[in-house]
């Protein structure tokens, strides 16, 4: 009886260590007194790349949704067209590009995030539970067939990590699978003050990868979690003080845009030995820079005089995406070649931090 008793204890143990995986210590990430305070551009920013994005007539890009890099090229996914185009990654030249929007094999309805690992390409299709594989050349090799619905996702060795979209009461928000897409481990379970819902855009992308560590962060949530030998470990704690979302609040019942008297957690970073978080409050664009190594910090809206606003990030560098009209003034005064006739033409600028 006392045998039963300890297995059906360590059964228990183990379950709720699964489901919660909040019981490993976290680093908490002190953010406060941020109203009002500006950063000089220069002090967190070394060196400023800016690439334009020059396609043709014939192929026009309509609004970058998600980049991603091999040795040689960029990849870039087109949300207005559905297409993935092709450039080079020494000078932005443009390639190629494919568009097979269907229901047929290796056929996508409305991609959402687009990955490169090892020698392939990778597209995440959300309608249709697919993720569609490429070589290097764009050319379609297969399709994974996924069970769950899935916004964003990140290559692993063996298998994916996926941001699941389906909210019902059973289901988990992040799903591990093998490379043939079958599940392998689900980690943080659905509740009801569950805070993706229709403000999902509150963290479009879930997922930051430097080197081989994998990050991952629900939307509008301060806790930021590490991947790790197959496990969810949840890495550091954003503490904003009397302005943090409490767990309890569900956020679909409230107007974020009106009288909302919390930090709302957008992206982050991790680069070299910085933390890099972006987030509104009261109608603005606040950045935090800790430098997890020294403790120091800087936190408030930054003095630009290009617009820094990272989606992505390649290694040491973050990246960012405007238009030709929104630098062109900035590449006059740095004596820039790059020149383009189309002030819409699509810009890429590359920020490497000190």
């Amino acid at each position: 009886m006392k045998k039963s008793i300890l297995i059906l204890c360590l059964i228990s143990f183990i379950s709720c260590k699964k489901d919660n995986q909040e019981v490993n210590s976290a680093l908490n990430i002190v953010i406060e007194n941020f109203k009002n305070q500006k950063i000089t551009f220069s002090d967190i920013v070394t060196d400023i790349r800016i690439m334009l994005l020059n396609t043709d007539e014939n192929n026009l890009l309509g609004n970058i949704k998600d980049i991603c890099f091999s040795s040689h090229y960029i990849y870039v996914l087109d949300d207005l067209t559905a297409s993935v185009f092709m450039f080079r990654i020494e000078d932005g030249s443009f390639l190629k590009r494919i568009c097979t929007k269907g229901n047929g094999p290796n056929e996508y309805i409305s991609p959402t995030a687009i990955r490169h690992n090892s020698m392939f390409v990778y597209l995440l299709d959300l309608p249709t539970k697919r993720i569609i594989v490429y070589n290097e050349e764009l050319e379609a090799i297969k399709t994974i067939q996924l069970s769950v619905s899935a916004s964003d996702f990140v290559c692993m060795d063996k298998g994916f990590l996926l941001y699941n979209m389906d909210d019902s009461p059973e289901s988990y928000k992040l799903i591990y699978t093998d490379s043939m897409g079958s599940v392998v481990d689900k980690f943080i379970p659905c509740t009801e003050f569950n805070n993706s819902g229709i403000y999902n855009w509150g963290r479009p992308k879930n997922f930051s990868k430097y080197n081989q560590d994998v990050f991952f962060s629900e939307p509008f949530s301060s806790k930021i979690y590490l991947w790790k030998n197959k496990h969810l470990l949840m890495n550091y704690q954003l503490d904003f003080k009397e302005y943090t979302i409490s767990d309890k609040l569900n956020i679909n019942n409230h107007n974020i845009f009106e009288d909302f008297a919390y930090t709302i957690c957008t992206n982050f970073y991790l680069i070299k030995e910085w933390l890099v978080v972006s987030f509104l409050y009261d109608n603005n664009r606040y950045y935090s820079f800790t430098n997890l190594l020294s403790n120091d910090q800087k936190v408030g809206v930054i003095e630009e005089h290009i617009p820094f606003f990272p989606q992505w990030q390649n290694e040491n560098t973050l990246i960012g995406y405007c238009h030709y009209e929104d630098i062109k003034d900035f590449l006059v005064t740095q004596k820039s070649n790059s020149v383009s006739e189309d002030d819409e033409t699509p810009c890429l600028i590359f920020f490497t931090l000190h």
